[in-house]
This record gives structure tokens, C-alpha cells and sequence, in this order.
């Protein structure tokens, strides 16, 4: 993308830019410019950042639909990684590709717990009913 005479990269003030990030926007001089391997021109910054998607949230959601299937107890596991996985994305230290599948993971788990309790407080409501009848 051609860029102003006038745009300076921040690293070298002195130094006119010759290219805009594609994932930020900064100006970059060529000494600076870095080609990801899909051809996107970069900032050093960017470019050292993680890309694509990563293999926690992948599981975690995996865990979390195996605990539908009736193996409780990996639903929480899921649930934790997902987390995990969100908060490394807020960090920069996880891809923003691998998102969706951590909140995915989240709310099925969630959904499968708040389903869990109230199945268990209808039976004991039902107990409690027959027993005193």
C-alpha cells in the first residue's frame, strides 16, 4: 500500500515509511517491514505475534462436548482451558483465531452446568414430594 512522503516509521523518526501494517496500521520503514508468510506486510510488533489457531481451545472445546455425551466431569476441565485460552488471547499470547471455539466451549459448558443443576434440584424437588405425600 503506497504511503505519504510525509509518513515516518516509529522506530527510525528519520527514516520515511514505505509500507503500512496490515494488522495494526502503523507505518513501517523498510528495515522494519516483515512478510508473514500468507504475504502480509507487518511491523516487527505484529509480526511477533501468534497467528492462526491454537491446539487449547481446540480441546477445550472437545472436552466440554465429550461431557455432553455423559462424561461430567471433563466438562469443567473444558470450561477451565477455554478460560485459560481467553485470557492468553487478552495477553497477546494466543492467536484471536482460536476465539470462537474458547467461547464456544464456555457457554456449552456452562449451558450443560446450569442444566445439571436443575435436573438434579427437579428430582430431589420430586423425592421430597413423594416422600411427603
Amino acid at each position: 500500500m503506497p504511503v505519504a512522503s510525509s509518513a515516518r516509521c516509529p522506530a527510525h523518526a528519520a527514516v520515511q515509511a514505505v509500507e503500512v501494517c496490515e494488522r495494526c496500521g502503523r507505518f513501517v520503514c523498510a528495515e522494519c517491514l516483515t512478510f508473514a508468510q500468507d504475504g502480509a506486510a507487518l511491523c516487527p510488533g505484529c509480526f511477533a505475534l501468534p497467528r492462526g489457531r491454537s491446539s487449547r481451545s481446540g480441546l477445550a472445546l472437545g472436552l466440554v462436548l465429550v461431557g455432553w455425551s455423559g462424561c461430567l466431569p471433563l466438562t469443567p476441565v473444558g470450561m477451565a482451558m477455554a478460560w485459560t485460552e481467553l485470557k492468553a488471547i487478552e495477553r497477546g499470547e494466543s492467536a484471536e483465531a482460536s476465539k470462537p471455539g474458547a467461547q464456544w466451549a464456555l457457554g456449552l459448558g456452562a449451558l450443560q452446568l446450569v442444566g445439571g443443576v436443575l435436573i438434579v434440584a427437579g428430582v430431589v424437588g420430586w423425592t421430597m414430594l413423594r416422600a411427603s405425600s
